[in-house]
């Protein structure tokens, strides 16, 4: 069981710590610039801005932090009282009511003003800088933006150009310096299924009532894991934090199905990994018990992730199984543009771990005669059975003898024509399972010529 006033300190300290990395500008001088990601997930097409120039409707993000802001180095030496403009345009995005556009040269080593463009719905602003001083070429030029509107795939693009003259800027005619970044901003789909399968082994020697010792304990096991989480540095379009999973989806509303045989056990979800605290049980079909329900929420913010089941060691039997989960989460808003992403995969396994033994070929061709041998070096029954594998056309049908019982320490032999009948051919290979460990039996055949007499015997 989870400390939780513990947890919620750990989480509030980590995204104290994370907070840092969110605010970092945007620094085009870089050679790989760190770059906003938004959670697609969070995109409202209620919440959306349409474009002055091309008309389409983007899809407003807003970041009151920094992680928007853009910087680069001015690129040319100015003396004092020279008047320059600076343009920033951007590509596949617009500006959106409440962005605040302002620039800051040289640490306030200038004044600055809009001159063109800015308005709701422009994909550009130029600034008009009188330097109030001798500004040198490495004087940093940085650009604070809250509010954008970016389309609902594709990349923003930005672009910083330093001009003369008003009209230059306005028609980019010859500017005197230029960076580019095309993937400025970009969305995401911020929240992804991790499974990590697991296998645990039914003991024969226990009669398949417990685990052997790799599982947790001889009547406990984990059986795998599921975890629905978000991607770290992921920002959400409303306020521009870190995107969490109640951000994007309806937890509780979504049903998570899992599959398999659960007849058997207790069967519960842990955020323990030793499953030593349930923390939930879970919905049972009770009419077939094949299937299983828990929400999202065991899986995503509440982090019970692991599935373990427990054994009385009596009367239940654990089959060698697989199970999966799989869940469509529910939309969090109406107006959400994008739903977080489902998933479906396999959980873990469930094995026994008898005896298999594969027979290349069994024959009941007419001239020759041949005999399956079976040895049980244990003081207990073993039950055996075939299962055939054919060639095309060929068909098998087990007879009395494809599965039967060992007695202890005893020796079975049998005719190939006892155990299968073939039509369509004469030959078909077979694998022997037994319900005992890999040792405790032979398995030998014989194969007579009829026409000379000749003998093959081969020891599996």
């Amino acid at each position: 069981m989870r400390t939780r006033t513990l947890a919620v300190v750990a989480i509030g300290a980590f995204y104290a710590l994370f907070s840092n990395q969110l605010l970092a500008v945007v620094d085009l001088d870089e050679a790989v610039p760190t770059a906003p990601v938004y959670a697609r997930e969070t995109l409202s097409d209620k919440a959306i801005t349409q474009g002055a120039e091309d008309g389409v409707d983007y899809y407003n993000v807003s970041d009151p932090g920094s992680a928007n802001d853009v910087v680069s180095k001015l690129g040319v030496s100015f003396v004092a009282n020279s008047r320059f403009y600076v343009r920033y345009t951007l590509t596949n995005g617009v500006l959106a009511e409440g962005h605040a556009a302002a620039l800051v040269v040289d640490s306030g080593s200038a004044d600055v003003i809009v001159s063109l463009g800015g308005s709701v719905g422009d994909s550009f602003i130029i600034f008009a800088v009188t330097a109030t001083s001798a500004v040198d070429q490495t004087a940093t030029a940085e650009l604070t933006l809250g509010q954008l509107a970016v389309p609902a795939s594709g990349a923003v693009g930005i672009a910083y150009e330093l001009y003369s003259t008003p009209s230059d800027a306005l028609y980019q005619n010859s500017s005197f310096y230029r960076r580019e970044l095309a993937t400025y901003i970009r969305t995401a789909a911020s929240a992804s299924a991790s499974f990590t399968p697991g296998t645990n082994t039914a003991d024969v020697d226990k009669g398949f009532s417990g685990f052997t010792s790799a599982s947790i304990g001889e009547l406990r096991a984990n059986v795998g894991s599921l975890e629905y989480k978000v991607t770290s540095g992921i920002l959400a379009a409303g306020d521009g934090a870190q995107v969490e999973l109640p951000d994007i989806v309806n937890e509780s509303a979504t049903e998570v199905a899992l599959k398999g045989d659960f007849s058997f056990g207790v069967w519960t979800l842990d955020d323990d990994p030793n499953c030593g605290s349930p923390d939930i049980s879970l919905s049972i079909d009770p009419d077939s018990y094949d299937s299983a329900t828990a929400t999202l929420a065991d899986f995503g913010s509440l982090g019970y992730s692991n599935l373990c089941v427990e054994v009385d060691g009596e009367s239940d039997v654990i089959p060698s199984e697989e199970y999966f989960a799989s869940a469509v989460p529910e939309p969090l808003f109406p107006s959400q543009l994008f739903s977080a992403s489902k998933f479906s995969g396999a959980i873990g396994l469930l094995e026994q771990n008898g005896t298999v033994v594969k027979i290349p070929q069994i024959t009941t061709f007419s001239d020759y005669r041949q005999r399956i041998v079976l040895v049980n070096h244990r003081d207990l029954t073993v039950d055996y059975a075939f299962s055939f594998i054919t060639e095309a056309g060929v068909v098998a049908t087990p007879l009395d003898a494809a599965s039967g019982t060992l007695l202890p320490n005893t020796t079975l032999v049998l005719q190939a024509d006892e155990v299968v009948s073939l039509s369509g051919g004469s030959r078909c290979s077979a694998n022997l399972s037994a319900d005992a460990r890999v040792g405790s039996i032979s398995v030998s055949t014989t194969q007579v010529n009829l026409l000379d007499g000749s003998t093959d015997t081969v020891v599996y």
